[in-house]
């Protein structure tokens, strides 16, 4: 056991007298997570620890990298050592807007195996308390790669590190989803990456609280080696590298099982950038004891929709009869135009599962004003019959083409219900896609009509959604679909005759089968 993990087991002892002050209830009820570095690795006080912040923040001059970022790398130490360093990624996003911010670190003083996500309502700052997304934390907690371990979050800074900054750059309107990373394997990695992604990215930030190498007696250049070599391989997103490296030169490098989780999560568009490195040697002359500092950030050409959602998908039923919006017939779409659809998404998920990019020539496809038009729309895949694959926006928050291009990858690889589509399988895939109209807000389960209206069902943090055809393949009465997407949404029996919001929409729905293409 080297020194970084005896430090960190050490550290077990120390946080069990403390576990009693790590959440304590609100003027109204709430569960509020303590600060616990507020004197310690930030200043207490609003004002100083404001003005330091903007301090770093101005004092951070690089080249703004192109396009939207989506995510980014700051260290988790004091900020008198770490705060120059992160101003760089926090600089990167200052002003902009986020509903979301994912925020990964570890767990320093209480091991645990697996991924656990904080299930409160606010996190406490000097700067002000920070909502907790609840909705997205339930939904990871009732993913099988999540578990609840507040012990772990009780005193620890690597998250709550960022919070501070956070607070600052970003305008507010923001919830924080707070995840720490314990002992974790490679198929426990791919899990909590895979249970991640239908939150991200578009209106979600990830951030990731890691300082890098902590090396003792060491030189400025062996630990500038080792820092800028792990940097080199999170900006080319090579995760077998970087793996392979923590086995060696980048072993101490606190946060390497996030970063790991952030590797996975990336898209293929994604740009890595590095911002800025420091080492603390430099900064102390001590060099019997360093920490590397790096700043990362990652863009995408453009901004991608977040809050895609899987949704149970069977056999293709009649289609749907678009009532409001902008969908205003039975079948707005032409024959054309859905077969553009399906070879568009064809070929998109070829692309993907072949070779991990999403680039296809459009001149290709005529993407006539229909196509063009913002609309909801659901990705079903099918293999000899049976459901490989379903999701989709249920929003129209993109032209309908590039919405079926996302989600024709999305449910290749983004469905927490399957594993990632192979390159073996595609012939024996058929692709079937549902095109949403406007969500409409019933009063009552009378005005919902089998085989024409798909159903969404929210109560309190809980919802779920069911398409059209849903409810016709499984022959179920009125009685049984509403049931059925309470199971859906993990309410209990019944949850839907009393506070529960219904919404209901219809669906244009076809597939490569009906028109003499696609798979065997």
């Amino acid at each position: 056991m080297n020194s970084k993990t005896r430090r960190t087991w050490a550290g077990v002892v120390m946080i069990m007298g403390t576990l009693f002050s790590a959440c304590s209830g609100g003027a109204s009820g709430q569960q509020i997570h303590r600060c616990a570095g507020a004197g310690r690795w930030f200043d207490g006080n609003p004002k100083r620890l404001k003005e330091s912040i903007e301090r770093y923040l101005d004092a951070a001059k690089f080249e703004m990298p192109q396009g939207e970022i989506v995510a980014l790398v700051a260290p988790h130490a004091g900020y008198e050592y770490s705060g120059p360093v992160a101003a760089y990624s926090y600089a990167a996003v200052r002003g902009k807007s986020f509903a979301r911010v994912v925020v990964i670190g570890l767990s320093h003083r209480f091991p645990f195996r697996g991924v656990s996500v904080n299930d409160v309502d606010a996190y406490e700052t000097p700067l002000g308390n920070i909502p907790v997304d609840r909705d997205c934390v339930r939904a990871l907690l009732a993913a099988k790669a999540f578990t609840p371990v507040p012990q772990a979050h009780v005193s620890e800074w690597s998250d709550e590190n960022q919070l501070p900054f956070l607070q600052t750059v970003l305008k507010p309107g923001w919830k924080l989803v707070p995840v720490l990373v314990g002992h974790v394997g490679e198929a426990e990695i791919q899990a909590a990456a895979d249970a991640l992604r239908p939150y991200i990215f578009g209106d979600t930030l990830v951030v990731i609280g890691t300082d890098f190498t902590h090396l003792e007696n060491t030189t400025a250049a062996q630990q500038n080696k080792a820092d800028l070599g792990a940097a080199d391989l999170l900006v080319k997103k090579d995760y077998a590298g970087f793996m392979r490296y923590i086995e060696g030169p980048g072993e101490t490098i606190c946060g390497r099982l996030p970063l790991a989780v952030l590797l996975k999560l990336l898209d293929a568009d994604c740009t890595g950038h590095l911002l800025q490195h420091r080492i603390s040697g430099e900064m102390t002359g001590d060099y019997s004891y360093s920490v590397g500092y790096c700043a990362i950030v990652y863009t995408t050409p453009t901004k991608k929709p977040s809050g895609a959602q899987p949704a149970e998908a069977s056999q293709p039923a009649a289609s749907g009869n678009p009532t409001t919006g902008g969908l205003q017939s039975d079948k707005f779409l032409t024959p054309e135009e859905e077969q553009t659809l399906l070879k568009l998404a064809r070929a998109t998920l070829t692309q993907w599962v072949e070779h991990g990019s999403k680039k296809i020539d459009l001149s290709q496809f005529d993407l006539t004003p229909n196509l063009r038009r913002n609309a909801g729309a659901f990705v079903t895949l099918h293999k000899h019959g049976d459901l490989r694959g379903c999701i989709g926006y249920i929003e129209p928050i993109k032209p309908l083409y590039e919405t079926v291009m996302e989600n024709a990858c999305n449910a290749a690889t983004n469905d927490y219900r399957f594993t990632p589509v192979r390159k073996n399988e595609l012939a024996d895939i058929d692709i079937e896609i549902s095109v949403m109209s406007p969500l409409r807000r019933i009063k009552s389960p009378d005005e919902i009509v089998i085989g024409r209206h798909g159903l969404i069902i929210k109560k309190g943090f809980n919802q779920g959604v069911f398409l059209p055809q849903v409810p016709v393949e499984q022959g179920w009465n009125l009685e049984q679909y509403l049931e059925g997407i309470c199971r859906k949404a993990s309410l209990p029996r019944g949850a839907w005759k009393e506070g529960a919001e219904l919404q209901v929409f219809t669906a244009q729905v076809f597939g490569e089968k009906e028109h003499g293409s696609g798979g065997k």
